[in-house]
């Protein structure tokens, strides 16, 4: 992996970014680990920045929707 150069703006931006996508993602999920992991993809994107191949993104999310509430709804880990 190849390291990503940003201005301060930039990272400024993606951080803002961030925590307003997966505030908006974690609402629709009811989950807090997808929600933020989508907020984090989409805050790069929006920046022209591809942390990884879509294929990859979908499949780690799918991954993180285990962790709703806990690990498998089971209150562990909250």
């Amino acid at each position: 992996m190849e390291k990503i150069e940003f201005s301060e703006d930039q990272r400024k931006r993606i951080v803002e970014n961030a925590g307003r996508f997966a505030l908006e993602a974690g609402r629709k999920y009811f989950a807090c680990a997808p929600g933020t992991f989508e907020g984090i993809c989409r805050a790069f994107r929006s920046e022209g920045i591809e942390l990884m191949p879509i294929e990859l993104e979908n499949a780690i999310h799918m991954g993180m929707m285990g962790l709703h509430g806990g690990t498998a709804a089971t209150g562990v880990g909250t």
